[in-house]
């Protein structure tokens, strides 16, 4: 997903046009724009539900990390006197869609730079006085996974050599010359 996604969604909301005049690349991107808006707007309603209710809380701070396959969050609660709690558990209504972000926006359907992978790292944050969500991504952060995971990653994100960072080239490499693992039916 990338803002011309949301540029896409936002020319068929203001000028609407039948199927036969509207180019596929549009509607393509206006249908993730919506999905992307739909699941971040549930984040956010999910989020701010939750974080209202916890007893002197000052802001949420949420690492989504994603290699390969896998995926982890990391949480810090900060409260009012500045003490910091991590590896909160957050609700259902907070993962799954923290889920769909990774599951349904990180593919290679939605990358914003072709050849340059998916992010890595989704930081989201909130805090208690605007109840507003705040995203950012880096597509070079290193998550500390396996080298499987490295090998996984670029194959379904595939990047330019420009694009990989070292630590992602190396532990793919190193994946590819270990010995092959028996696998289990």
């Amino acid at each position: 997903i990338g803002p011309a996604d949301f540029n896409c969604a936002d020319e068929l909301d203001r000028f609407p046009r039948d199927a036969e005049h509207t180019p596929v690349w549009l509607a393509e991107g206006a249908a993730r724009g919506r999905r992307a808006t739909q699941i971040y707007d549930r984040l956010e309603h999910a989020l701010a539900h939750w974080l209202s209710t916890q007893e002197d809380a000052e802001r949420i701070d949420i690492d989504s990390l994603a290699l390969g396959r896998r995926t982890a969050l990391r949480t810090t609660l900060t409260l009012t006197n500045g003490t910091t709690h991590h590896d909160i558990d957050l609700p259902d209504q907070v993962t799954s869609a923290i889920t769909a972000i990774t599951t349904e926006l990180r593919g290679p359907q939605t990358q914003a730079k072709p050849h340059a992978g998916a992010w890595t790292r989704e930081q989201i944050s909130m805090e208690t006085d605007d109840l507003k969500l705040v995203t950012f991504y880096e597509w070079d952060y290193d998550p500390g996974f396996t080298d499987t995971d490295c090998a996984d990653e670029l194959h379904l994100h595939p990047r330019d050599a420009q694009h990989t960072p070292t630590w992602l080239a190396q532990g793919a490499e190193r994946a590819h010359h270990q010995p092959n693992k028996p696998t289990t039916p």
